[in-house]
């Protein structure tokens, strides 16, 4: 997430002036590098939807306007397996433009062991904030190593921007508010795939 005011409820990130959008970022394989483009840094949670693993491919990279997001839930979603510490983790992908605008938007709740993952096209200020988000969640800021610098809580409904500490930041895990501290996941555990590093999972240009 870039800087840009307070437009893609789902992709709040980076409170400065970069607006980056990614026209696709596509898991090739499980496992496999996917390649996020710059994408509207300035939304909030992505919310659940479908998954679908079916690796996707092509990636285009590009600067533009930042995407309307979506008036209803997504769906569809592709997922990737994570490990979060010890835990294994299934995690929807954020991947495009309206993907990333959209997030976690107009659902009516996040499970427990439900998960999100936006990939930002590089390291950077993130800055996250919870736009027709009906429920709290627990957020991640992680840098481009795969380690959480930082966790936050967004409140629902709560559009008040949440920016990083770190300028370092090029991951955004998003879940349930009480995921964390159930799972005893904190500042400084690595998060990876089952193949590595997680940056080693996606193409970045």
């Amino acid at each position: 997430m870039e800087s840009a005011g307070h437009q893609a409820r789902a992709v709040k990130f980076f409170s400065g002036m970069l607006i980056a959008l990614a026209a696709a970022m596509a898991l090739l394989g499980c496992e496999k590098p996917a390649t996020p483009s710059p994408v509207s840094t300035l939304a909030t949670p992505a919310a659940p939807a479908a998954t679908n693993s079916t690796p996707v491919s092509g990636t285009v990279v590009r600067s533009v306007e930042p995407p309307p997001f979506q008036s209803r839930p997504l769906a569809n979603l592709q997922t990737i397996k994570l490990w979060v510490g010890a835990h294994e983790v299934t995690t929807q992908l954020a991947m495009s433009p309206v993907e990333m605008a959209t997030g976690m938007m107009h659902r009516e709740k996040i499970d427990p062991e439900e998960a999100m993952l936006f990939p930002l096209p590089r390291p950077m200020q993130a800055s996250f904030y919870n736009r027709n988000v009906h429920f709290d969640l627990g957020v991640a800021y992680v840098d481009s190593e795969g380690v959480i610098q930082e966790i936050i809580t967004l409140k629902k409904e709560d559009e008040t921007p949440r920016p990083s500490q770190s300028s370092r930041i090029q991951f955004v895990f998003e879940v349930a508010p009480d995921w964390f501290q159930r799972k005893g996941v904190g500042v400084g555990t690595e998060i990876r795939t089952p193949r590595g590093p997680l940056r080693q999972a996606f193409t970045f240009q």
